[in-house]
């Protein structure tokens, strides 16, 4: 029901070197990961990516194929909104069931504020240009 109320936007996020783990492996996404690890605005298009990979978790790695890459700091749970109004139902299903709920935009926080373990992500990438 709450899917619905925000048209379908509701994602479920990964660390983003999850595309290089046992479980998860895709191997041109590994590529894409591995070559785009450090750049910041690739970091900023990824729903379970932040700016420093240190707040997303530490058993994943691009790197080193791993069996333990878990979710770590990634949100469970994601909205990818782009109305006005998936942000206040959101906030609204957030409040209603006493989730916790952070705010990622292009994932420029440097001090880890908009990730939480257990937490419901409201991502506003998608509505930097609204005027």
């Amino acid at each position: 029901m709450f899917n619905e109320s925000i048209d379908g936007r509701l994602v479920v996020p990964e660390p983003s070197a999850a595309v290089c783990n046992e479980g998860t492996y895709n191997a041109t996404a590994c590529s894409i990961a591995k070559a785009q690890w450090t750049n910041a605005a690739w970091r900023s298009d990824q729903i379970g990516a932040m700016q420093f990979h240190n707040w997303e978790n530490s058993s994943c790695s691009v790197f080193v194929n791993s069996s333990t890459c878990n979710q770590g700091s990634v949100p469970v749970l994601a909205v990818d909104a782009i109305l006005p109004e998936h942000v206040q139902a959101t906030v609204r299903f957030a409040v209603m069931n006493n989730l916790r709920l952070v705010i990622k935009s292009t994932g420029h926080d440097l001090l880890g504020r908009s990730t939480a373990a257990g937490s419901l992500l409201l991502w506003l990438h998608h509505m930097k240009n609204i005027t």
